[in-house]
């Protein structure tokens, strides 16, 4: 969903609010939507690619085209279920 910027009439502060396209001019009304914001925002669709969170999966699916499930259980000591679990995979 997007961010819309809003400006509070009473007190000429910015108010930046989370909104879907139809419910985005469902404020109070004394808050004027900016049409120009100041700045972007998504909201949940991107993942930043070099956090661990994104990075491990990734490497271990990578490693899984190379080498078989059993070999990187020999070699690393953990079950796959294991490691599953570890990083929520």
């Amino acid at each position: 969903m997007p961010v819309y910027q809003y400006l509070d009439t009473t007190n000429n502060e910015t108010v930046e609010m989370i909104r879907t396209v139809a419910e985005r001019d469902n404020v109070p009304p004394n808050y004027k939507r900016v049409t120009v914001p100041q700045r972007v925002v998504v909201c949940g669709a991107a993942r930043d690619p070099y956090i661990a969170d994104t990075q491990v999966p990734r490497a271990f699916r990578q490693l899984e085209e190379k080498v078989s499930a059993r070999e990187i259980v020999r070699e690393s000591g953990f079950s796959v279920e294991e490691v599953k679990q570890v990083w929520g995979m």
